[in-house]
């Protein structure tokens, strides 16, 4: 799991966008697979782009004309695909050309003749949000979370199974499910040997057992690594589904079971119940100094921790599907918004996406979460 910290020196917001360097921006350590790099690697058909594009520490941006793609670091996977003996990396690339929304690759690297090459690339879709990647079984399985017939554009909450075969140089589909829909929760969870885990929602109005259902993370890790003591109640925010524990053939003491499928934020101090996510994009963290960002369709607003210095923009700043640019009559704000997991450096407080932003010349990265 890929995380990042940004930390400044002590001084009031605006002077700090105005006066201080850019905060480190290196990139996360790439993932280790074998001796294949996917995050320095050289790729071809994606979409939006003729020829090979090749990633530096994960990203490729043209200058020119706004066309972008980044390799989400967290979904990597390796294993024999095809049966020599020698293991294969499976990735996610998104690219966005553009005014285009972002578009999810599968994508396969692996050793020929001493050097590593991309053997395929499969089109997933726009849209799409990838939530497991995994090499079992010389198969790849993907899970996926896309738009239903009754879901809202904003609010994607169908997931899907589906398997990849290698043949003939070619990624291919073997088969898919389609599971319930999904949702997003808020409350707190509570975790002992004894009983398990439970989840309470922030309005008391659900209650139950906790079904981790991530497979790249624990979510039993994330609530050991905050918990101040057993048992301690701890804000949890997810997406996931409440499901009948008997007919869904669990064992668990309680009625109901929440599946958690995707972890947003975890806090053991914080905004909690209380951060107002209704109508966001998204909302950014930082620290030191310390600024909060929350980006909407209609506009951006930079604010300071206390709430005594502001800077406000109007306008629908998006320029793809995780890259926003926003002016006004005295600064022009470029950011771009990633699934990357982040921890906030004072608090420890995990979040599942990461932000970086130029204003005044000079660069900040933090922490964010899903609007909803």
């Amino acid at each position: 799991m890929v995380e990042r910290e940004c930390k400044r020196g002590r001084t009031g917001l605006l002077a700090a966008l105005l006066g201080l360097a850019a905060c480190g921006t290196d990139a996360p350590e790439p993932a280790a697979v074998a001796d294949i790099d996917p995050a320095n690697a050289a790729y071809s058909g994606l979409d939006g782009f003729t020829g090979t594009v090749t990633l530096a520490a994960g990203k490729f941006e043209g200058a020119a004309d706004g066309s972008s793609a980044y390799l989400s670091q967290q979904l990597v996977s390796r294993g024999d695909l095809d049966g020599d003996g020698i293991p294969e990396a499976a990735s996610v690339i998104f690219t966005s050309a553009g005014e285009s929304g972002a578009v999810a690759h599968l994508v396969l690297l692996r050793h020929t003749n001493g050097a590593v090459e991309n053997a395929a690339t499969l089109r997933v879709g726009d849209g799409v949000i990838v939530r497991e990647l995994e090499i079992r079984d010389g198969e790849i399985r993907m899970t996926t979370i896309e738009h239903g017939p009754q879901d809202a554009a904003c609010c994607p909450t169908q997931r899907i199974d589906r398997w990849f075969a290698l043949t003939a140089g070619s990624l291919g589909k073997t088969r898919e499910s389609a599971a319930e829909t999904l949702g997003r929760a808020m409350g707190f969870m509570t975790w002992d040997d004894d009983s398990g885990a439970r989840f309470t929602s922030c309005d008391e109005s659900r209650n139950g057992a906790v079904l981790d259902g991530i497979r790249r993370q624990s979510v039993r890790e994330l609530y050991d690594e905050l918990a101040a003591t057993a048992v301690k109640p701890l804000f949890f925010d997810v997406e996931g589904r409440w499901l009948d524990t008997a007919a869904a053939g669990l064992e668990a003491p309680a009625e109901r079971t929440l599946e958690i499928t995707a972890v947003y934020r975890v806090e053991r101090e914080g905004f909690g119940c209380e951060l107002a996510l209704d109508g966001a994009i998204f909302l950014g963290f930082g620290s030191e100094p310390a600024w909060r960002l929350e980006v909407r369709h209609d506009g951006a607003e930079l604010v300071s921790a206390d709430g005594s210095e502001n800077v406000t923009f109007e306008g629908d700043g998006q320029l793809a599907a995780r890259q926003f640019e926003f002016e006004n009559d005295r600064y022009l704000l470029r950011l771009s918004y990633l699934e990357l997991p982040c921890r906030d450096p004072m608090s420890g407080s995990y979040f599942s996406h990461t932000v970086d932003f130029t204003i005044g010349g000079s660069r900040f990265n933090g922490c964010a979460v899903p609007g909803r």
